[in-house]
């Protein structure tokens, strides 16, 4: 992992580890969002976190969807 110079403090910084390692099972770099979006299909993405912000939810979300158009 890379040990990049950041302004999280280390408790901050082992937070976000252990929420990568719990997410690492359902990231998958060789596939694309727009592969699983089709005509009728719905997915559900559950934004709801006590550490991210409505800002911060929104912003993925819209990300997401620029991403597979």
């Amino acid at each position: 992992m890379n040990k990049a110079q950041s302004s999280l403090s280390k408790s901050q910084k082992e937070l976000a580890l252990d929420r990568l390692l719990l997410a690492e099972e359902f990231i998958f770099d060789e596939s694309n969002l727009g592969d699983y979006l089709k005509p009728g299909r719905l997915i559900i993405v559950d934004l709801k976190d006590e550490y991210i912000t409505r800002d911060q939810a929104l912003g993925l979300f819209v990300g997401s969807r620029q991403d597979s158009v």
